[in-house]
């Protein structure tokens, strides 16, 4: 084949494959609103009055038995 002909047909080709690219991009509508500012952002205020913390217990001890750890576990001895 001729060096021109293929310089064309590269070109062509090229040229159809942005086409193909870009085309649809400028064709489509844009894209829905999708009503995510139309959220309120307003939060409960906080309770008035003294916050008290209780800690229950996941697991029932067995009867009789102790704590599970009288004291932490000691860290691991750095190398």
């Amino acid at each position: 084949m001729e060096t021109v002909l293929k310089q064309r047909l590269l070109g062509a080709a090229v040229l159809v494959a942005l086409a193909v690219t870009f085309l649809p991009m400028l064709v489509t509508d844009p894209a829905p609103v999708s009503g995510a500012s139309d959220v309120p952002l307003k939060m409960p205020r906080a309770p008035e009055g003294a916050m008290e913390t209780r800690e229950l217990a996941l697991v029932e001890p067995p009867a009789g038995a102790g704590p599970a750890l009288a004291s932490p576990p000691a860290p691991p001895e750095a190398d």
